[in-house]
């Protein structure tokens, strides 16, 4: 998967969400790749960051991404 400039805003929306949400906000919002806004809740912290690993991940592979960083979790 080529990683796109689409793809790069799609990251940088999820890390925003994903820090609004972490840090005591209920709800955080974005615009996917095609425009539509999605709404997260506290309950979708997992499921973001599974969409921001797969994104790193396919930055990564395509030779753009920083390698060897180390990512923690804190439950």
């Amino acid at each position: 998967m080529a990683f796109s400039p689409e793809d790069e805003l799609l990251l940088a929306g999820f890390k925003a969400a994903y820090a609004k949400l972490i840090s005591g906000e209920k709800v955080a919002e974005t615009r996917s790749a095609d425009g539509r806004l999605m709404r997260y809740h506290q309950g979708d912290t997992v499921r973001l960051e599974e969409a921001i690993e797969k994104l790193e991940a396919a930055k990564s592979s395509n030779g753009s991404g920083r390698r060897g960083a180390l990512r923690f979790t804190i439950s």
